[in-house]
């Protein structure tokens, strides 16, 4: 008989141990949770958009010999009369990084006692239970607001002559010599350098630009002794140094035009309230540039959020059936996951949409559990998309 109850109660402890073998236990842990078993934390991930911003100041540089552009070289479209600086909108476009959710922050422990086969970034975010699964790290990038390529602007103008801005000017002077009881002026020519008007100097660039001309269509027509002309590399080599020399002279009539690139950079972290809410990024004036929101001057240019998957029936019955941690309930319903909402996001300037792209933001959506009964199951493997704390993949 003692036999046959210590069988019953071995039996019985067989099964319990069975049923609790791998079960976890899940708590969303306060200064004031005291934590009686061996486990890990982890953490659900937070997205934050980061808006690249580029921009050009566009400076435009009237030359020296603009007023004389017509007289030399005949009425063109393209000719800078006054000096003027503007401002353009190029491109805009979105990232996102994740980061640690504090409010969402989570104490896992295994009732076995056995290590948790959990598989954690260095953020705290889940990859895996109980399989490998690869998992490359995004490392944050500090973005700064910065210029670049304008090492190469030249906003001055180099006075292209071959004598330069000076000539030599001759003066007739007269020298009295007498001869007996005659006295006779003699005219002499006194050289003096004397600086040239800028009339005189566009003449002269005119001049060397209708010089250049004529050289380059000889060369392409091949005029003169064939057998020295250049041929293949040579000739297209000196061609491209023609065209350089004239882009040269003829800018000191037409101006010139340089730009200079910015890139800003915004961060935002979106909130529910946030859907189809207006947010105010920077102003931005086509004389000024970017400015701040509080600026009296330009137009504000808009990010705004607005949904494309609806996930309202999942907090419905994640809220009905209580699946969220209480204060009477700390405990766990079972492994908690993100499901992510999936959104458009713009940017809109005087009502116009400069940017769109769509986007998954892991707070937008719902935190709702996998069942801790599901993890009795020795063969249950999970994959999780680590940046959204969302599923990837069950399988046993």
């Amino acid at each position: 008989m003692i036999k046959k109850v210590a069988y019953s109660f071995f039996i019985l402890l067989l099964i319990f141990f069975s049923c609790r073998s791998n079960f976890i236990d899940v708590e969303r842990p306060t200064k004031d949770t005291p934590l009686n078993k061996e486990g890990i934390f982890y953490v659900l991930p937070l997205s934050k958009i980061i808006v690249e911003v580029e921009i050009s100041k566009i400076i435009k540089t009237k030359g020296p010999y603009v007023n004389y552009t017509e007289k030399y070289l005949g009425k063109l479209s393209n000719v800078i009369r006054e000096n003027n600086t503007t401002w353009e909108l190029n491109n805009i476009s979105f990232h996102s990084v994740s980061v640690p959710d504090s409010q969402n922050v989570f104490y896992l422990t295994q009732n076995t006692g056995t290590p948790l086969p959990v598989k954690l970034t260095k953020e705290g975010f889940l990859i895996s239970y109980n399989c490998d699964e690869e998992y490359t790290s995004n490392d944050y990038k500090f973005f700064k607001n910065n210029t670049y390529n304008n090492s190469e602007l030249n906003f001055s103008f180099d006075i292209i002559s071959s004598d330069k801005a000076y000539k030599i000017k001759y003066d007739t002077i007269y020298k009295i010599q007498t001869y007996d009881t005659i006295i006779k002026k003699i005219p002499i020519l006194k050289p003096s350098i004397v600086k040239k008007t800028i009339e005189e100097q566009a003449e002269e660039l005119a001049d060397k630009i209708t010089i250049l001309t004529d050289d380059r269509a000889a060369l392409l027509v091949g005029e003169g002794d064939n057998d020295y002309l250049p041929q293949g590399a040579a000739l297209k080599l000196m061609l491209n140094q023609i065209d350089n020399l004239m882009a040269s002279y003829i800018k000191m009539f037409i101006g010139q035009t340089d730009t200079i690139h910015y890139k800003y950079y915004y961060t935002y972290t979106p909130t529910k309230d946030d859907i189809n809410t207006d947010i105010s990024l920077f102003k931005f004036s086509i004389n000024s540039g970017v400015l701040p929101v509080d600026n009296l001057f330009g137009e504000d240019v808009i990010l705004k959020f607005s949904s494309i998957s609806n996930l309202k029936s999942i907090e419905d019955y994640t809220t009905l059936h209580n699946f969220y941690f209480t204060s009477d309930k700390p405990k766990n319903k079972g492994l908690y996951y993100r499901i992510p909402q999936k959104v458009k996001l713009q940017v809109l300037y005087k009502n116009q949409i400069l940017a769109e792209n769509s986007m998954l933001i892991a707070q937008l959506g719902t935190v709702t559990f996998l069942p801790a009964k599901m993890f009795n199951n020795e063969n249950l493997k999970i994959k999780f998309y680590p940046d959204l704390g969302s599923i990837k993949q069950i399988y046993y």
